[in-house]
């Protein structure tokens, strides 16, 4: 109902941890909080743990391709 009205409007949701392909596959939203991937990149800068980003990485690489994560900080 909004989307017909409001078209342009993007619908975001946030997700901590889980199955992020399967949860925006089976809702409406056109894009998720990934905090799993922001911890990484932190990490990796802030602590030289690249270990961590490299295997956030693999696991957000399968994400459905009409899916773009949405990365927040504060």
């Amino acid at each position: 109902r909004v989307r017909s009205e409001f078209p342009d409007t993007v619908f975001l949701g946030e997700v901590i941890h889980g199955d992020y392909a399967s949860f925006v596959e089976e809702s409406t939203l056109d894009t998720v909080t990934q905090y799993e991937l922001w911890k990484a990149i932190w990490s990796s800068l802030k602590e030289a743990n690249m270990w961590e980003l490299a295997w956030s990485l693999g696991r957000h690489s399968i994400l459905p391709e009409n899916f773009r994560s949405a990365n927040v900080h504060r």
